[in-house]
């Protein structure tokens, strides 16, 4: 008798944009034994992992999205609701809840225990200094979860409470290493067709176009070492909703023919290979 599969649902708060968190949770569901596990994955508005759904679905995953932007404090009450009504209706044996925003990793959480499910994970995916209201939050995610994730021990800190520290498992965030290795065949394969000379000197950042990877101030400095080395060229891989500034910016210190944007890339060790 074929023996029932254990179905785990991935929260995310990342709409759109396939951020360190999503490449992290595809790299583990790429490696589990898909004979035991399913895994779907669920954003709030547009699917975060739509560049990988054909390999998502190839082990019968599921992206699932519950069209609300979490843009209002309406919307965020939405969400929540929604996510109860959603969670209510679909069984999941476990619920695994990713990010470092702690009032969504609440609502998540208590959408989740009212829905009935008896296995929730927590897991803090940033360092964020907790303020009075930030530590009562701290406490009911403490309250409404299972189990609990962090990927480091400051974020350990900035997700739950001092006394259950010692019950935080911290889980790295682990990545294939030999695809990063340096190749010198696709340094010059990746430099033909970025259009970079071997004697540029390629400067390069690959992160999501969000505030915390700071993007605008890499075009500061960026600017300034152009002044310095002529033969300067920097490539920005990713995408997000600061794309259109972080252009506007560019098009400011006349950077247009210097500056490198591939929008999002799946496989980046070629690139990495090319800085």
């Amino acid at each position: 008798m074929k023996s029932k599969k254990i179905k785990i649902l991935q929260i995310g708060i990342g709409d759109e944009v396939f951020g360190g968190v999503e490449k992290i949770l595809t790299n583990i569901f790429f490696e589990i034994n898909h004979n035991k596990f399913v895994f779907d994955f669920l954003s709030p508005y547009k699917s975060s992992y739509e560049q990988v759904r054909d390999e998502i679905e190839k082990y019968e995953g599921k992206l699932i999205t519950l069209g609300i932007k979490r843009d209002s404090i309406k919307n965020k009450l939405l969400y929540g609701i929604k996510l109860y009504k959603f969670l209510k209706n679909n069984h999941y044996d476990i619920i695994h809840v990713n990010t470092g925003v702690l009032p969504f990793m609440l609502e998540a959480c208590l959408a989740a225990r009212l829905s009935g499910c008896k296995r929730i994970i927590a897991h803090s995916h940033n360092n964020i200094k907790p303020d009075l209201i930030r530590k009562i939050i701290r406490q009911l995610i403490y309250r409404f979860s299972d189990k609990y994730l962090a990927c480091s021990y400051e974020a350990a800190i900035s997700m739950f409470p001092k006394k259950i520290i010692q019950d935080v498992v911290i889980l790295k965030n682990g990545m294939h290493v030999n695809e990063y290795r340096f190749d010198y065949d696709l340094r010059k394969k990746m430099r033909k067709k970025l259009g970079v000379k071997d004697s540029d000197l390629l400067l390069g950042c690959v992160g999501r176009f969000e505030k915390q990877k700071n993007h605008l101030f890499l075009i500061d400095i960026f600017n300034e070492i152009k002044k310095i080395n002529k033969n300067t060229k920097l490539l920005l891989i990713g995408n997000g909703i600061l794309e259109n500034e972080i252009l506007k910016k560019i098009n400011k210190y006349n950077l247009e023919d210097s500056v490198i944007m591939t929008g999002f890339q799946n496989k980046i060790n070629s690139y990495l290979s090319s800085m």
